[in-house]
């Protein structure tokens, strides 16, 4: 843990310099970061000093770009001897004794005393203007000064009364921006990704309100639809009890990265990863995956080492696999008025009820597959009654017989597009049905099969072409009397 040592005058009634003993580049690593991580940062320490209301204030230039940032909350604000060990100490955060808020007794978020380098993320000059209560409980004010040249040392005003009508808690002030940080523009995406970065501590704490450019945060104004999902348990080789819980949130507006926040039981998120599935453009989410091994492994320092952690990895596919059996669903949903409407026409496959989950999750798969297939091509959805019920009849077979076939047939006869064709390879190859999913015998051949796919072939694609007389390019089996190889 680095030591902290005071330069200058010690008196109460002059200025003083903090001095952190760690090395330079070191902390230049800590004070580098995505804008928006940053600002979290900022409003995650006062959410921790028990602020219930925080406002980020931006000035803009003439051109529409930051230039002042201010962050201004009703907490506790920052009391001299708290300074000290704050700024003077880098690890050993005293936050890791104190769990919860001292008034309100919320969680706290804060665990290694990193967070204040962040601020220098945005901008090269920081200041925090602090008012606090002191021995006497009267209101004391005094500012916290540093700059990104020289990150190792903090100048700590001397304490004077507070003025008339300013109450307790903190405002960090941050100037000398260079960077454009567009994302924190008027019409940057800032305010979308801090209703995902604090969804689940808005939840959990109501009375809690984030003002960004004089507008709240409310992540149930942006989000479509919220579910938990409890995860499996299980015992690690070293006999540790592993359970946790999957919070699934989709948003109404577009994001390009998809991530599975790693949380502590209450939703603080300490680390991120990528999701590592594709349900589709249509379907924009983070994930929340909560447990207190989480915790445990971050309190080991082991918690970004999921490829080494056997423990963790198994709770990251878990979680994986949970993300798949929901987005399957999801889209079955949105297919089931195209399934009702087949079902009138006469034409849907399947007869009767599910007998099973098995059966309920391969009627899943065919329904998102027939999906497709119904939004990318026109001559499914434009033509005759008989060539929908051949399309589907050969989806069908091929899910029942051979699914290797059925990608095939999505990509090489019906062309669906490559992205389509990605996700519903994901979804083929990771479906929790897959096992049933498999030929009942490797060997059989199924004529009536191919027939219906070369049928079909030839009423969706009246150019289609084949590996040969005998072979269906769609499924690749060898009908008999072939001289031709299976290629299967």
């Amino acid at each position: 843990m680095s030591t902290m040592s005071e330069h200058a005058t010690t008196e109460p009634t002059s200025a003083r310099f903090i001095h952190v003993e760690a090395q330079a580049d070191h902390l230049e690593s800590l004070a580098r970061g995505r804008p928006v991580t940053a600002l979290a940062e900022l409003v995650w320490n006062a959410l921790d000093a028990d602020a219930d209301r925080i406002r980020i204030g931006i000035t803009d230039n003439d051109l529409g770009n930051p230039v002042v940032i201010e962050i201004t909350d009703n907490g506790s604000g920052i009391s001299l001897s708290e300074a000290e060990r704050a700024f003077g100490n880098l690890g050993g955060s005293w936050k890791r004794e104190q769990r919860v808020t001292q008034r309100a007794h919320k969680k706290m978020h804060g665990r290694d005393g990193k967070g204040r380098f962040k601020a220098f993320a945005l901008g090269h000059r920081v200041e925090w203007d602090t008012v606090f209560l002191g021995d006497d409980d009267q209101a004391q004010h005094y500012a916290i000064k540093g700059s990104s040249d020289r990150l190792q040392d903090f100048e700590i005003g001397a304490p004077s009364p507070a003025p008339n009508g300013r109450g307790r808690g903190t405002r960090v002030r941050i100037t000398g921006i260079q960077d454009s940080l567009g994302v924190l523009s008027r019409d940057g995406s800032a305010p979308r990704q801090l209703a995902e970065v604090f969804a689940l501590y808005l939840r959990n704490y109501t009375a809690t309100d984030i003002i960004y450019r004089g507008e709240r945060i409310d992540p149930k104004a942006v989000q479509k639809a919220h579910e938990t999902h409890v995860l499996p348990a299980f015992v690690t080789e070293d006999g540790v009890s592993v359970s946790g819980e999957l919070d699934i949130v989709e948003w109404t507006f577009a994001k390009k990265e998809r991530r599975i926040c790693l949380c502590d039981s209450d939703g603080f998120v300490l680390d991120e990863i990528e999701a590592g599935i594709r349900p589709g453009s249509e379907f924009n989410f983070t994930a929340y995956l909560r447990s207190d091994y989480v915790s445990k492994l971050q309190q080991e320092n082991v918690l970004s080492l999921e490829e080494l952690e056997p423990g963790l990895r198994r709770l990251v596919e878990d979680a994986r696999a949970s993300l798949r059996s929901h987005f399957r669903r999801r889209k079955a949903e949105s297919a089931s008025e195209l399934v009702k409407q087949w079902k009138e026409e006469g034409v849907y496959p399947f007869a009767g009820d599910a007998t099973g989950p098995l059966e309920a999750a391969r009627r899943e798969v065919f329904d998102i597959c027939a999906l497709s297939v119904h939004q990318y091509l026109d001559s499914f959805r434009e033509g005759p009654i008989k060539d929908r019920q051949f399309t589907l009849r050969m989806l069908k077979t091929a899910l029942d017989e051979n699914p290797e076939s059925l990608k095939r047939i999505l990509s090489e006869v019906l062309e669906l597009p490559k992205e389509r064709q990605n996700e519903l390879t994901d979804l083929l190859q990771y479906t929790t049905c897959r096992q049933s999913l498999r030929p009942a015998s490797s060997s059989r051949t199924d004529c009536s099969f191919l027939l219906a796919c070369r049928n079909c072939c030839s009423a969706q694609r009246p150019n289609a072409t084949f590996a040969s007389d005998h072979n269906c390019i769609a499924c690749s089996r060898t009908r008999p009397g072939s001289s031709g190889r299976n290629t299967s």
